[in-house]
């Protein structure tokens, strides 16, 4: 890398993007990297996309997008110098750190944290949470597959990853930041709003947990080289945007999907499938084989399950009967204490885990699907494959709704 810190001219970057460019034009699928045993968690550069010339990617992109990505890349080049200095700081106990820290922004991180707030009887900082993120997926997945621009270019980074995975996505905006930012956000307006209060010196010790853990995600980034400034801007943007978007949104949304009755409420179930569907459909298709889609495909499912399981639970026998809440799980410690608390969580985890491992078979034995090496974002909106994936995941938000009626059953429920 040199023995600058800054160097003074950008030339040797641009070399390296033009080498760069040139080595990606010849590049293999995605699909044969992956068979490579000799891959390290360092050789992701291997992988990576969105380093072609800019001629190849205007050709394909619409003409806004191909603007777009044509004023953003001079500022990727710019942000080498600052991250080739970040390279300097490594350490081994450093690289532990920022390495398993990444996983607290992951998706199996925040499906694991998913049913917490819902079992716990928190029904609105649940919807918000789970909108906030899976909509933070969704939208970052979109401008990345749109926009198609690169992650930091390694070589000269050393990228450090525990997720061939991630390192095959292109890297703008950040969705380790969106998530973050957004979930932080949302955290903070919600102790605003008082709704949530963990008393004084609980608000104070979230507060401090939440710097720690936006400043452990974003400046992991950074470190680990898998996103730059611009990167982490946008998705700080995007994070605060989807924040502002629900609260502003949630009570005209929550009266379709929780309290409406009559005609809407017979409606109501095709609105939200047609919605949630719609997003896949326009989900673009990127230039590259980029595994944004199937993520985004698994969080739309999330938040279709979600919106189904609360409108099947508010317009049921078993809804609350706390009209503010009707599809709340409810809790109170002072009923349960600490042996039925672990037995609720773990007899809902129980259910999801059963969901999760038993649907995706039945539904692959009622229509079997052909297996084809074709990368997910290249898949008809309609295939069976992409739908079978929406229930499934749509099933384990209405599992954690409807573990309400498994808690009855057990005598593990509350008297609301």
């Amino acid at each position: 890398m040199g023995s600058q810190v800054f160097p003074s001219s950008f030339k040797q970057y641009d070399v390296e993007f033009a080498s760069v460019n040139e080595g990606f034009t010849r590049i293999r699928s995605l699909s044969e990297i992956s068979n490579k045993e000799t891959l390290t968690l360092t050789d992701t550069h291997l992988e990576d996309v969105g380093h072609r010339q800019h001629q190849y990617y205007a050709s394909k992109l619409p003409w806004v997008a191909a603007k777009i990505r044509s004023l953003l890349l001079p500022l990727l080049k710019l942000e080498l110098p600052l991250l080739t200095w970040i390279q300097k700081l490594h350490t081994p106990l450093l690289n532990f750190y920022f390495l398993h820290t990444a996983n607290l922004g992951s998706h199996t991180f925040y499906v694991i944290m998913l049913p917490i707030p819902a079992w716990f009887g928190y029904q609105d900082f649940l919807r918000d949470f789970i909108f906030t993120f899976g909509m933070g997926i969704v939208l970052t997945g979109w401008i990345k597959d749109s926009l198609c621009l690169p992650r930091p270019i390694s070589p000269p980074l050393k990228r450090l990853t525990l997720s061939h995975y991630t390192a095959r996505e292109y890297g703008c905006p950040s969705s380790h930041t969106a998530n973050a930012t957004g979930v932080c956000f949302l955290l903070s307006a919600h102790l605003y709003m008082g709704t949530l209060n963990f008393g004084d010196n609980g608000n104070k010790y979230l507060i401090l947990g939440m710097i720690w853990y936006w400043l452990s995600l974003v400046i992991g980034r950074m470190y680990c080289g898998m996103h730059g400034l611009v990167d982490i801007g946008a998705g700080a943007i995007i994070g605060i945007s989807v924040v502002l978007f629900r609260l502003a949104a949630a009570n005209f949304w929550d009266h379709i999907v929780i309290f409406s009755n009559g005609v809407l409420a017979v409606l109501a179930p095709f609105i939200i499938i047609a919605f949630h569907y719609t997003l896949i459909i326009l989900h673009p298709v990127p230039v590259e084989e980029c595994p944004c889609f199937e993520d985004s495909v698994a969080f739309i499912g999330v938040l279709l399950g979600l919106d189904l399981g609360h409108y099947l639970l508010a317009h049921s026998p078993w809804k609350n009967s706390d009209s503010l809440m009707p599809a709340v799980v409810p809790y109170d410690y002072s009923q349960l204490g600490i042996l039925k608390t672990i037995a609720r969580v773990i007899l809902g985890v129980a259910s999801v885990a059963i969901w999760k491992t038993a649907s995706k078979k039945i539904l692959l034995k009622i229509k079997p699907i052909e297996i084809h090496e074709e990368c997910y974002a290249y898949k008809n909106r309609w295939s069976w494959e992409i739908a079978v994936k929406t229930i499934v995941y749509a099933g384990i938000s209405i599992c954690v709704v409807g573990a309400k009626i498994l808690f009855q059953v057990f005598g593990l429920g509350v008297d609301a």
